[in-house]
């Protein structure tokens, strides 16, 4: 599984060598009126990491599968989807070279994900229990391992075309 993120991680840079600009809808995620590529990528993997650390709690005691966990856990993916729009909407208000500069960054701070223990938790035990039970759920949880995407609308729309047009990007 770590070598599936780095993979990602190489694929996110080069997946990244074109994008348009696009704007999107409010968030209640407070972010600097001046964005930098630092700020974006520590911003962007802060919210990322407490998913995972909210996904863990959520899942990580592998609770029975219930329409009722699914629930919780796709609330929990669409509450980080709202906080992550801003900084999508931010990057793609920026050149073409910055979006690369920030996506690297990104992919930079990403690279300790495998670090984080609810990472490991969610993604090698947790969805492993889940996948065997539920492939639908097994596939939510694995979504959060990607959910960065939704700050970088090019990557989105590239990827998950049916969700950049759900959230009109």
């Amino acid at each position: 599984m770590k070598h599936l993120i780095l993979i990602f991680s190489i694929l996110l840079v080069a997946c990244n060598a074109g994008s348009n600009k696009s704007n999107n809808s409010d968030s209640e995620t407070e972010k600097p009126k001046v964005m930098t590529a630092e700020i974006y990528a520590q911003d962007v993997y802060a919210i990322w990491e407490k998913s995972i650390i909210d996904l863990d709690n959520i899942i990580g005691t592998k609770p029975e599968f219930t329409d009722e966990l699914s629930d919780k856990v796709s609330k929990l993916k669409e509450e980080t989807i709202q906080q992550l729009l801003p900084y999508g909407k931010e990057h793609a208000l920026q050149t073409e070279q910055d979006q690369k500069t920030w996506s690297n960054k990104l992919v930079m701070k990403m690279d300790k994900l495998a670090s984080v223990p609810a990472w490991n938790n969610t993604m090698n035990v947790c969805y492993k229990h889940y996948i065997a039970i539920n492939t639908k759920f097994g596939s939510l949880i694995a979504s959060f391992n990607v959910i960065t995407q939704y700050a970088d609308y090019a990557l989105l729309k590239k990827q998950l075309p049916d969700e950049a047009q759900r959230l009109g990007i």
